[in-house]
Order: C-alpha cells, then structure tokens, then sequence
C-alpha cells in the first residue's frame, strides 16, 4: 500500500476537481485505491465518483467533502473525522465506519442508513 504525501493528495484532487468542473474532459478522476491516505487532510474536498477502494484513510480528516457516488468499499475509515460528509449514492460495502462524534452529522442515503441499522440490530 503506496503512502502519498499531502502534496501529491493535493495534486490528484485538483486534477478531479478540474475533471469534474470540465464535465469529465480536462484532467482526470481520482483514483486513490489501495493507498494509504492515513493521517491525511481530504476536508473540504469534492470527490465526486473518485475510487478510494482498499484505501487506508484512518486518522484522516474528511470534514465537508462530497463523496457522493464514490467507491470507499473495503477501506479503514476507523478513527477518521467524516462530519458533514456526502455519502450518498457511496458505496462503503465492508469498510471499517468510526463510532465515535467524529461520524456524526453526515449525508447518507436510504441504502447505508438501512445497512448501517442492520449491523447495530446483530
């Protein structure tokens, strides 16, 4: 698993930003899975539809960023500050969800809120 530094992170998200404000032909999606993005600073940062699958992001802050449409499956989100994410249309199938303030407040649609109310039911 690749550790990138912040500024190679910074790099790759402007280059979806670009991406996404271009309509998809400028620049490219992000593709962060299999990284290690522990300890990493993502707040406020718009990951529309990026792949972050088998992504080590524990320990990161992802306050305020939209990550509706993302593949986060298999990822560490263990310990990580989620609040006033956009999960919707996400997929978070096997990945690791803080139990702790630092997951509160966060955007999820019908399919996680029902996923996430199953596994406290067990």
């Amino acid at each position: 698993m690749k550790q990138l530094t912040q500024k190679e992170i910074n790099d790759i998200i402007i280059k979806h930003e670009i991406w996404l404000d271009d309509n998809n032909h400028e620049g490219s999606s992000t593709n962060l899975s299999n990284m290690n993005l522990s300890h990493s600073n993502l707040s406020h940062s718009d990951l529309i539809g990026s792949n972050l699958n088998h992504s080590n992001l524990s320990y990161s802050d992802l306050s305020c960023s939209d990550l509706r449409g993302s593949n986060l499956s298999y990822s560490n989100l263990s310990c990580s500050c989620l609040n006033h994410c956009d999960f919707r249309d996400t997929d978070l199938d096997f990945s690791c969800w803080p139990l702790w303030c630092g997951g509160l407040n966060v955007k999820i649609d019908d399919r996680l809120a029902i996923q996430l109310l199953f596994h406290t039911i067990l």
